[in-house]
């Protein structure tokens, strides 16, 4: 294939991205979109104070001035807020210029994809790889949701940082064809490899500043130059990235204080199960949904494929003979697969954290991910087709009814992120068993002023999960609402019991105990509320303004 062939297929394929996810630019903010960018003063403020916010700060700036609550979990990513305050300053609180930010970024990541993939497999099968990662309906959330942008530009910048270091290890001209595993485009220089380390390690910073969810990179890239036959050469490729997550993590603890110590545990036990989930996601994408939750069924048999995959992966990286061939493919010509699933693993692992202790599988977790899945696959099935030509028919078939469906199913993907009532009512249906999905139709209902039809979608989400505060907070509300200020009492009773420092609970549970005539019990909830929160207005409204009900 001609280098303007590769082009031309390069160019339909990020059309088909643009015709797709360009809908977008036409939705509303959606989700936690109105929080973090629709209503938050932080972007009017100048741009260096904003820098200095951790990720709480700027989205609830009360949590974080409070003593009696403890944050469990808390990131930095100025790099990321630079961007929305940049996109703020130049187009105001625009929803559609924010997406097309958005995709803009979606479509540098597709050339930067197909650069890294054309070093990584031969030219045809990195457009195939290429096609699959730009066009996988598991990505849409990354790109159409505005606030998952932190995926997205950490993302391409990683994807930046890759590329300068197979720039580093490339093997020199002089050094002729390389030998073992299959490679795209080596015809490149690899002098000044100290530059390019240069520059991967600033990607590779600022991709961390934007989000944290590739900190595992270098084992990516250690797991290319050992597919290139280069690792023993080139170690300090990867080992020099090591020193700038140790930077990043020194900067990190001088800005956050938060308590990770047991989501770290729980996720590392739920990886293996997290990795074959989203496996399951990838082949099968049928279930997209901002609440789909974390399946434990995949934990026991995601540990055995993870001990099966690395005991084939130890003994590929030991046999002798690169080019002995054994069934489809040589022990060393499988190493561009193997690096597709070190790929995988390690950059989904650092979102383990967020998912174990959400229980929550986001696609947008998965947006680098995929780009090894996508090389794995691709050459696993060209290789399997060169060893059994009887298979190409039924192969190719098979490809181009998968790819036939992922398209149908990413068209039709794109519109259920329009506005919130689509997003939650296909949440809802994705993922049944939910009750964060069902909470969310029931705070559309209180916006929509029903509080019957709000209530009953409250009740739905407790039976799903009695430990949901925020269900049993609005649930009180509700019923305090619609003239049931005992059932509020109780409902609220339960809240502050699951959340001890929930002011707004405490405060709800007070003027339930005023409407009940209980004027002591409702005035030292109320207090209760103040104490925990000073600066909360409502209760500061009863206890100390002359009209308070709890005022001296």
């Amino acid at each position: 294939m001609t280098r303007g062939r590769e082009l031309a297929v390069l160019a339909v394929i990020a059309l088909s991205f643009a015709i797709s996810l360009g809908r977008a630019t036409s939705y509303a903010f959606v989700w936690d979109d109105v929080k973090e960018l629709e209503t938050n003063a932080a972007f009017d403020r100048p741009l260096l104070e904003g820098l200095s916010l951790t990720q709480t700060e700027r989205t609830d700036p009360e949590l974080t001035t409070l003593s009696t609550i403890e944050l469990a979990y808390d990131s930095y990513r100025p790099l990321l807020f630079a961007s929305f305050w940049i996109d703020i300053q130049l187009f105001g609180r625009s929803a559609g210029a924010l997406h097309a930010v958005n995709l803009a970024l979606g479509l540098v990541g597709i050339a930067l994809a197909y650069l890294v993939l054309r070093r990584w497999l031969a030219p045809p099968r990195a457009l195939i790889a290429t096609a699959v990662f730009a066009l996988h309906p598991v990505q849409i959330e990354a790109v159409a949701y505005i606030s998952a942008r932190g995926d997205l530009l950490a993302g391409v910048l990683a994807l930046a940082c890759v590329l300068a270091c197979l720039r580093a290890i490339a093997r020199p001209r002089s050094a002729g064809p390389r030998s073992g595993a299959e490679g795209g485009a080596e015809v490149i220089d690899a002098e000044r490899p100290a530059l390019w380390v240069g520059l991967a390690a600033l990607a590779f910073a600022a991709s961390l500043l934007a989000k944290e969810a590739y900190l595992a990179l270098p084992v990516a890239i250690a797991a290319l130059a050992w597919q290139r036959d280069r690792l023993r050469a080139r170690w300090w490729v990867p080992a020099s990235l090591a020193l700038v997550i140790v930077a990043y993590l020194v900067l990190r603890a001088a800005m956050v204080t938060s308590t990770t110590g047991g989501a770290i545990s729980a996720a590392l036990a739920a990886l293996p199960g997290i990795l074959l989930q989203y496996l399951r996601i990838v082949v099968l994408p049928f279930d997209l949904s901002t609440e789909r939750l974390l399946d434990g069924a995949y934990t026991v048999p995601g540990w055995l494929v993870a001990a099966a995959a690395l005991a084939l992966i130890v003994w590929l990286g030991t046999r002798a003979s690169p080019s002995a061939r054994r069934g489809p493919a040589g022990p060393g010509l499988a190493k561009p697969a193997v690096a597709g699933l070190v790929w995988f693993g390690a950059l989904l692992a650092p979102s383990a954290i967020a998912i174990a202790s959400q229980r929550v599988v986001a696609d947008r977790y998965a947006y680098l991910a995929v780009l090894g899945l996508a090389a794995a696959g691709v050459w696993g099935a060209a290789e399997l087709i060169a060893a059994r030509p009887r298979l190409r028919v039924p192969l190719v078939a098979v490809g181009a009814l998968w790819g036939a469906l992922l398209l149908v199913v990413g068209w039709r993907q794109v519109p259920v992120w329009t506005d919130n009532a689509t997003l939650y009512t296909n949440a809802a249906a994705m993922a049944p068993a939910s009750s964060s999905a069902q909470y969310r139709l029931g705070v559309l209902e209180t916006q929509r002023g029903r509080w019957p039809e709000a209530i009953a979608q409250f009740e739905a989400a407790l039976a799903l999960d009695e430990r949901n505060v925020l269900a049993w907070n609005n649930l009180g509300v509700g019923r305090l609402r619609t003239g049931d200020p005992a059932g509020a009492a109780a409902a609220l009773t339960r809240a502050v019991e699951l959340a001890p420092a929930h002011f707004r609970a405490f405060y709800n549970l007070g003027l339930a105990k005023l409407a009940l005539g209980d004027s002591a019990g409702g005035c030292a909830a109320i207090r209760r509320a103040l104490a925990i929160n000073p600066t909360y207005q409502p209760a500061r409204a009863e206890v100390t303004s002359a009209g308070g009900r709890c005022s001296p």
